[in-house]
């Protein structure tokens, strides 16, 4: 679709001057200065709750803060889950706060929350910190999404490697690639939890009666 100017894309008009200093000018101008405070820590992340602000921010009155925001239209709520998202309009002009995001991606860890730690890794830490988390929770990625080409790139021939290179295979009907890597498994037999790593990929086969015989013949010939 394209918007008035002269057929403006939305993404150009959304970065054009005069709707940036709108914006800025006009909406975010006049927070109170807690109310800003508060959306420069939430900007980089998925989503806030009033717990992860008392428990990563020390904040004791977000919910005020919250309900201020979302009645200005800068906050999205999910009343089932109590989750609060910054309007994805606001995304573009205010910026992250990166000395946070540490901590609320270790938060995010601890409760348990992997996508949204994988978000954070992924958009704001680095190549390395990215793929070091990616290979700690790599039977978790394949579901979650986080799962591209870039897992081409990392050429080792661990356990792991093999199952997300593996999966990925899989997800893009590549069937060579996929049995590539389980004959790479096969190889490394010696490894104790190659065969829970196998097993897992066989599950995700499970569909595919072709293939998951190839797999019980690889791993049990």
């Amino acid at each position: 679709i394209q918007l008035s100017k002269g057929g403006q894309g939305i993404d150009e008009l959304l970065d054009s001057y005069e709707m940036s200093a709108y914006v800025k000018n006009e909406m975010l101008s006049g927070l109170e200065e807690e109310e800003f405070a508060f959306l420069q820590r939430a900007v980089g992340c998925p989503w806030v709750s009033k717990k992860m602000a008392e428990e990563v921010w020390g904040l004791t009155d977000t919910e005020k803060i919250m309900e201020n925001l979302w009645r200005k239209g800068i906050l999205l709520h999910d009343w089932e889950r109590g989750f609060w998202k910054i309007t994805p309009l606001f995304l573009r002009y205010v910026a992250v706060k990166m000395s946070e995001l540490e901590k609320i991606t270790a938060w995010y860890e601890r409760e348990g929350y992997i996508a949204e730690a994988l978000n954070c890794r992924e958009r704001f830490g680095t190549e390395e910190a990215y793929r070091t988390f990616v290979l700690k929770y790599f039977d978790q990625v394949p579901l979650l999404g986080f799962l591209g080409e870039k897992v081409l790139k990392w050429k080792e021939k661990t356990p792991e490697l093999c199952y997300l290179r593996g999966a990925y295979a899989y997800s893009v009907q590549d069937f060579e690639g996929l049995v590539r890597e389980i004959l790479t498994l096969k190889k490394n037999k010696e490894n104790d939890l190659v065969i829970t790593y196998s097993d897992v990929m066989k599950t995700l086969l499970s569909s595919i009666t072709t293939i998951i015989n190839m797999v019980s013949l690889v791993l049990i010939g």
